[in-house]
């Protein structure tokens, strides 16, 4: 058995990552908004916050 996925991360200028959460989650895609645990990476590249998706 092969397990494979595909882990993506997105950043927005025009929106926050909380609202294209909220507003994919409206579309019934299930994603991830928030720092996931990065807050040492994301603060040295100054990001606020990301979009996460898993695809198998």
């Amino acid at each position: 058995m092969q397990l494979a996925w595909e882990l993506r991360s997105t950043v927005m200028t025009n929106h926050s990552a909380q609202e294209v959460g909220q507003y994919l989650a409206q579309q019934g895609i299930a994603v991830r908004a928030g720092h996931h645990c990065a807050q040492p990476t994301m603060q040295r590249y100054g990001i606020a916050a990301t979009v996460r998706s898993l695809i198998d």
